[in-house]
């Protein structure tokens, strides 16, 4: 009861985060001998879909299409990266591999981009 009332404010991405790292210490203690089964295995976090709270905000066409315009108008070093972000549904982590290493499209003036 007093660990579940310290969780209650915990988000379920955060216990499956907390869960996961104590199955896997738990495992370990079993495989050196420490512990006989891990007790993880018999918990349920919670399911990925699994959501408590709000819903997710996001900027109207409008707003993206103003944020975009004002992006271009001032000059903005990152806008080809706003672009990229807001017109390809690509994930932030694939953005990011973008950034760095052979494929590389910044460079220290900015994001490159072609210009039509």
């Amino acid at each position: 009861m007093l660990a579940r009332s310290r969780l209650a404010g915990l988000s379920a991405r955060s216990v499956r985060y907390v869960h996961t790292i104590l199955h896997r210490a738990l495992k370990d203690a079993v495989r050196w001998g420490r512990l006989v089964r891990n007790p993880c295995e018999a918990a349920d976090p919670p399911r990925a879909s699994a959501h408590v709270g709000g819903q997710i905000k996001s900027w109207t066409a409008d707003t993206l299409a103003e944020f975009l315009e004002r992006s271009r108008t001032y000059g903005d070093r990152y806008h080809p990266l706003w672009v990229l972000l807001a017109t390809t549904g690509a994930r932030r982590g694939e953005i990011l591999g973008l950034l760095d290493g052979p494929t590389s499209i910044w460079t220290p003036a900015g994001p490159t981009c072609a210009k039509p």
